[in-house]
């Protein structure tokens, strides 16, 4: 091991010789690579293989110095390419001595660090910097100069040769003292001031908005004719020697600038339409289809028609003047058309559900058969606009705008005949005011089916949650609370004879509904003196027994103020009594309509033994004080 370490050592030394010899002179750089080559072949017969890296880095080295020759710019591309093949050759040395580090890392020995490699490193880099920006510079000035005019862009070439003469400028002082590196960045820099000085012409006629009645006007500015094309050059405008002309050409260039830009924005716009669709839904069981998210098209609609009209109000739109006023014609008839479009389906998705009841468009005949028309229209457009689905394709619809006005006007006259019909009713049946369109549509549209009815009883009769049908003829016999507490009525309501017209029958229930009440108060009133109290209070609805039991009171306490304070007092033992008697019973198991009503008849009862109370306490002896 030792062996070969000393071994190594000397590979070191020799390629260390060898370096300083280079330095020296060319004869004693001969004699350390004969040295190099003497010691390796030393190394052999032990089985050490040689490292020939040493004399990668002499190589690279020698090639490194000999760049600080080069000064010829015509021949830059020759000096980039065997520079960059360099510095690759020495990144390869890099990932050679990282390898070469881990060898002495398995050996334990010390890391070599390879100075030569870093200091051969920092002399190719700034020789690569100055070939790879002149080069560059060199291919761009070609391109600007002998490439197709249409394809230069003053604003970029301007920032270019800006960056350009920046580089160059650094480069050139870095090199002030290495003459021939010094020529070539002061020589390439030259170039890219000469550049620079065209960039007035460049500006004035390489404008990408150019059009030929622009090169018309510089004809007559000039007084000669010129014929540029589209593939004409930067070169071929410069040989024409129009130098002289330049601050005449800027109106002409500014206005073939603004022309583009206005030309440029009307082409987005309509590239971004040709590009949106609408997105249509299924509707249900329909068979058509609806508009779903439309609020980006109506926002970008709404951006685009500002944009046009901001267009045409510059003084630079003439030569697009009718193409632009026929986008805006476009953007506002898509505009009015996609308004009549979610207005029309507004109103057809609240009517639809209307109008497919049978019943309504039997008793609203005219509106359906309007209806009828309005809905083949708006399933024809839909199905056209779902084939194709693209946003400006909706104006290709022969004479859409006027097929929607129209339905929307019909739509207009349905909701007006649908309103007078629903007041007819209200005014018919007066609780139907408690009810809002939807909900007295929704009766109105199922009469066949009494009981659809039922969700909406508790806002016309406050009393009333339920009514009881019999199963084959839908008559009416009783009515239930939200207690379930159950009424039957005093007389059997027909829903047939009405003939589909809820109001009636209903009109009926509500005649039927105070007189069941009073027929139930009266027979509750005619049992209660033969009947245990709070037995009596368990038989009959809640409103009979509070009805009632005030009722007999009142009589109870008319007779006691005649017969005297005793009476008085004992009626006062009697209301304590029934009042302890009823709080018992609560207390107990009890139906939820049986607690309801005895709950109350509680509050009643404390209420009419206060009274009492203080009837006794005020000495009140005869009933014309109470008056």
């Amino acid at each position: 091991m030792m062996h070969v370490r000393k071994m190594y050592n000397g590979t070191r030394k020799i390629m260390v010789s060898l370096i300083c010899g280079y330095r020296a002179g060319s004869h004693a750089q001969a004699d350390g690579q004969a040295a190099l080559a003497n010691h390796y072949m030393r190394l052999s017969p032990v089985g050490v293989q040689p490292h020939n890296r040493m004399f990668v880095f002499a190589d690279r080295y020698l090639q490194a110095e000999e760049i600080k020759t080069w000064g010829e710019p015509s021949e830059l591309p020759r000096y980039l390419k065997k520079t960059q093949s360099l510095d690759n050759k020495l990144q390869t040395a890099a990932d050679k001595i990282d390898a070469f580090n881990v060898e002495e890392t398995s050996f334990g020995w010390e890391l070599t660090s390879y100075p030569q490699r870093m200091e051969i490193l920092g002399v190719v880099k700034p020789f690569l910097a100055l070939y790879e920006a002149a080069n560059e510079f060199e291919t761009k000035r070609h391109e600007w100069l002998f490439g197709p005019r249409s394809n230069l862009n003053p604003d970029d070439i301007e920032q270019e040769i800006g960056t350009f003469n920046r580089t160059m400028f650094k480069l050139e002082k870095s090199f002030s003292d290495c003459p021939p590196a010094y020529s070539i960045a002061s020589k390439t820099r030259a170039r890219v001031e000469n550049m620079k000085e065209r960039l007035p012409l460049i500006h004035a006629l390489c404008n990408p908005g150019m059009r030929q009645r622009h090169w018309d006007a510089v004809s007559v500015l000039i007084g000669r004719p010129i014929q540029v094309t589209e593939q004409s050059t930067l070169q071929d405008i410069i040989n024409m020697r129009l130098d002289e002309f330049i601050e005449k050409f800027e109106p002409i260039a500014e206005a073939a600038s603004k022309e583009y830009s206005l030309e440029k924005a009307l082409i987005k716009m309509q590239t971004e339409w040709a590009a949106i669709v609408f997105v249509v839904l299924p509707y249900r069981e329909s068979g058509t289809f609806i508009f779903s998210a439309v609020d980006e098209i109506q926002l970008l609609l709404d951006d685009h028609i500002v944009r046009t009209q901001t267009m045409k109000g510059s003084s630079f739109i003439k030569p697009f003047e009718e193409q632009t006023r026929v986008w805006e014609a476009s953007l506002l008839l898509l505009q009015d058309v996609l308004d009549q479009c979610l207005k029309m389906q507004s109103t057809w998705l609240y009517l639809e559900p209307i109008f497919s009841s049978p019943d309504i468009v039997a008793q609203m005949p005219e509106e359906g058969r309007r209806f009828a028309l309005v809905d083949k229209t708006w399933r024809e457009i839909m199905r056209q606009i779902q084939g194709d689905p693209k946003v400006l394709s909706v104006l290709k619809i022969d004479k859409i705008r006027e097929k929607l006005v129209k339905g929307n006007e019909l739509l207009e006259l349905i909701q007006k005949g649908l309103n007078d019909y629903l007041e007819k009713k209200r005014l018919y049946f007066a609780r139907f005011f408690f009810l809002s369109n939807d909900e007295l549509l929704e009766i109105l549209s199922e009469t066949k089916d009494p009981t659809r009815v039922q969700p909406h009883l508790k806002k016309c009769f406050e009393g009333i949650a339920k009514l009881e049908f019999t199963p084959e003829v839908m008559d009416i016999t009783h009515m239930k609370s939200s207690e379930d507490e159950i009424v039957e009525l005093k007389d059997v309501i027909s829903t047939s004879k009405a003939k589909g017209q809820v109001e009636k029958w209903l009109l009926e229930l509500e005649a039927n509904m105070i007189e069941s009440v009073h027929k139930v108060i009266r027979e509750s009133l005619e049992v209660y003196p033969n009947t245990t109290r709070i037995d009596w209070v368990r038989q009959w609805p809640g409103q009979a027994v509070l009805c009632v039991t005030q009722t007999f009171w009142t009589s109870f306490v008319h007779e006691a103020i005649r017969l005297g304070p005793s009476a008085m007092d004992a009626f006062l033992q009697e209301n304590n009594s029934q009042i302890e008697e009823v709080v018992r019973v609560v207390r107990g198991k009890l139906s939820k309509q049986n607690r309801t009503t005895l709950q109350a008849l509680i509050v009643l009862d404390v209420h009419a033994r206060d009274v009492l109370t203080a009837l006794i306490q005020q000495q009140v002896t005869e009933i014309i004080r109470l008056l």
